[in-house]
């Protein structure tokens, strides 16, 4: 997926450096009214998620159970959501696990 995501950046560089040929890479993208590519796929897959999590939405089935807590008190941020433990790392780049420790880092 990194490989794929720089490739995909250096294509939107190749096309702004013809677009603009005589601006840097950051000018061409004040100028063409674009983010970097990383930014705005990081921006779509935060508030797909963010859709996901409504009950209403046709995948909200896919995101594991909630975990319950015990106590209303909490001294560090939490995953609201129960992961199941995995020992390959593949895993964690999947969408819903991503975007989980995306939004709740782990301490």
């Amino acid at each position: 997926m990194q490989k794929l995501s720089k490739d995909i950046e250096r294509v939107q560089k190749r096309c702004l450096k013809l677009l603009h040929p005589y601006f840097s890479y950051n000018e061409a993208l004040n100028k063409s009214g674009l983010d970097r590519f990383d930014y705005r796929r990081d921006l779509i897959t935060e508030n797909l998620f963010r859709e996901i999590k409504d009950p209403k939405h046709p995948l909200h089935y896919l995101l594991p159970p909630v975990k319950l807590t015990h106590s209303q008190m909490v001294l560090c941020p939490t995953y609201p959501y129960q992961l199941p433990l995995s020992k390959a790392t593949r895993y964690g780049r999947d969408f819903v696990p991503y975007c989980v420790s995306k939004k709740f880092k782990r301490s």
